[in-house]
């Protein structure tokens, strides 16, 4: 059995999004994609089994890479030491919480990423406006799980 869950969102149209990366609070993007869960199949079948057709069970599961572009970072230092620790081959694990508000400004719906790591930062520009405060078009993250959490209703 699979699940693919696939989210695409876009937070200039719905700016009820919050995304902490690490230790910044609130980061500011255009589109966020790829939320992908997915329990790989295996097949079994006894070796004096009467029925011709495997068994199916699943698996380990698989979570894909999330994308988030056109990321403010308004703390440059954070991405100085991801620069750092891609040099050094030392990166280092942080989690990423990504929350969905209802019209009444409560978290109807968030997402945690474990383990997560930068595996793609794409078009690196700081911004004139402030001295601390970088734009990045894609920065694609890697995690060893997602974790979806719903409101208690």
């Amino acid at each position: 059995m699979t699940a693919n869950n696939q989210c695409s969102v876009s937070a200039t149209a719905t700016p009820t999004i919050s995304v902490t990366l690490g230790g910044q609070q609130d980061v500011a993007f255009e589109e966020l994609s790829a939320l992908n869960v997915e329990a790989q199949v295996l097949e079994y079948r006894h070796g004096n089994s009467p029925v011709f057709y495997p068994i199916k069970m699943p698996g380990l599961g698989r979570v894909g890479n999330v994308a988030l572009r056109q990321v403010v970072l308004t703390d440059s230092s954070g991405f100085s030491e991801w620069q750092a620790a891609y040099e050094s081959g030392l990166i280092k694990p942080f989690q990423v919480v990504i929350r969905v508000f209802d019209e009444a400004g409560d978290a109807a719906l968030s997402w945690t990423l474990k383990q997560a790591w930068p595996t793609k930062i794409v078009g690196v520009e700081p911004l004139e406006t402030a001295q601390a405060t970088v734009k990045v078009r894609l920065l694609e993250l890697a995690c060893e799980a997602i974790t979806v959490t719903a409101a208690p209703a």
